[in-house]
């Protein structure tokens, strides 16, 4: 997940969703679970490059650190979550091999709220299930910690654990230093063109959880407006009257079904204060 340190803007491209529409880009193919298991190690060895990774067989590694730290890992259930969303591989890899090691503790100031695909935590459901709400179709809000080279999605679990705070003031936190890097001002959708928000830190998805933003009159003033999610830093925003550019824009989510930077494959739609699914 790439971070950097541009600043927040909002072009309008003239020819974006034509363009973006006509891009080709094969589906990946589904890996294997032994490929599944190579790329985890090569992962784990990235993050902790002392750890002994020792493989069972196709579904169970045993790891162990320099100070003892690790264990077994069973991985039915994280290719299983790879498998229903394979443009997560990377997420889901980099957050699996986190969870082996020792890391730096979460604080207040670190906490961001992520949207991503909901199946993008391979720990959901489970006792170290991260903090995560149903956003809209298949994309969710998760608490995430922002880490020198990325952002983690953390367990709920270390973060009540290392923060001594409820998970509603985690929640609090996380969406006051989300909101306080997302510095985009809302502006209005000129007819016929679609508008690219992007942010250069990760983080233009985020803004989906914005309210005040989308729900403020530049943005509201011409009727309903419909959103491309295309990637974890691309929105693609149109309004929903200019019938041929969201025709354009519902073929270009199809065409990026396995893109790895990205989240979802629907469109969404703001009305009354609320998203919903572009039927």
């Amino acid at each position: 997940m790439g971070k950097g340190s541009s600043k927040s803007v909002v072009g309008i491209l003239l020819s974006a969703a034509v363009a973006l529409a006509g891009c080709s880009r094969a589906e990946a193919a589904a890996i294997s679970p032994r490929e599944f298991q190579d790329r985890l190690i090569a992962e784990i060895q990235r993050q902790h490059p002392k750890a002994k990774v020792a493989r069972r067989d196709d579904s169970q590694l045993d790891v162990r650190l320099p100070h003892g730290e690790g264990g077994t890992l069973h991985l039915e259930r994280a290719y299983e979550v790879y498998r229903g969303n394979p443009g997560e591989l990377d997420v889901i890899l980099r957050n699996f091999a986190a969870s082996v090691g020792p890391h730096a503790p979460a604080t207040v100031e670190s906490l961001l709220v992520l949207v991503r695909h909901r199946d993008s935590a391979p720990s959901v459901g489970t006792d170290a299930a991260p903090l995560m709400k149903p956003l809209v179709g298949d994309l969710a809000a998760f608490v995430a910690v922002d880490r020198p080279d990325s952002y983690a999605i953390a367990r709920s679990d270390e973060l009540r654990s290392e923060l001594k705070l409820s998970e509603a003031d985690i929640w609090a936190a996380a969406l006051k230093n989300t909101r306080s890097h997302l510095t985009v001002e809302p502006r209005p959708i000129p007819a016929g063109r679609p508008a690219e928000i992007s942010t250069g830190e990760g983080l233009a998805a985020s803004l989906l959880l914005i309210d005040e933003f989308w729900d403020a009159k530049p943005m509201t003033s011409d009727g309903p407006l419909v959103v491309a999610p295309l990637a974890r830093d691309v929105l693609i925003v149109a309004r929903l009257s200019d019938t041929a550019l969201v025709q354009s824009m519902r073929k270009m989510m199809a065409e990026v079904r396995d893109d790895p930077n990205g989240i979802t494959n629907d469109l969404i739609v703001r009305r009354d204060g609320r998203w919903h699914v572009l039927r």
